[in-house]
């Protein structure tokens, strides 16, 4: 049986599931909505460029296609919304992220 590259999806799930591990853990929910908290603002800042920066570094190691694209920018929109996260910090995220995965800055 041929199997398509194309349309593997495990290293893209795995990566995807890894960036929401790795921002829920430096910014669970209750950190990131304290009020006027300078320090969990500059956690917060720090784990979004984190990444965006490991985002990007690996659309440089893989090639993506558009669906690998949508379905990383998926997996990370609902492993959020499962930790509990409010939907537009989620929705700018995933599009940070994808814009990171498409090469834009």
């Amino acid at each position: 049986m041929i199997q398509f590259s194309w349309f593997s999806f495990k290293k893209h799930d795995e990566f995807a599931n890894n960036l929401a591990v790795e921002f829920i853990q430096h910014c669970p929910p209750d950190l990131v909505y304290k009020p006027k908290n300078r320090k969990a603002n500059n956690k917060l800042n720090k784990a979004i460029n984190n990444l965006y920066t490991l985002a990007h570094s690996y659309r440089s190691n893989i090639k993506l296609n558009i669906y690998t694209k949508a379905r990383i920018g998926n997996k990370f929109m609902w492993s959020l919304k499962e930790a509990g996260y409010d939907d537009a910090l989620i929705e700018e995220l995933t599009n940070g992220i994808l814009l990171a995965l498409s090469g834009k800055k």
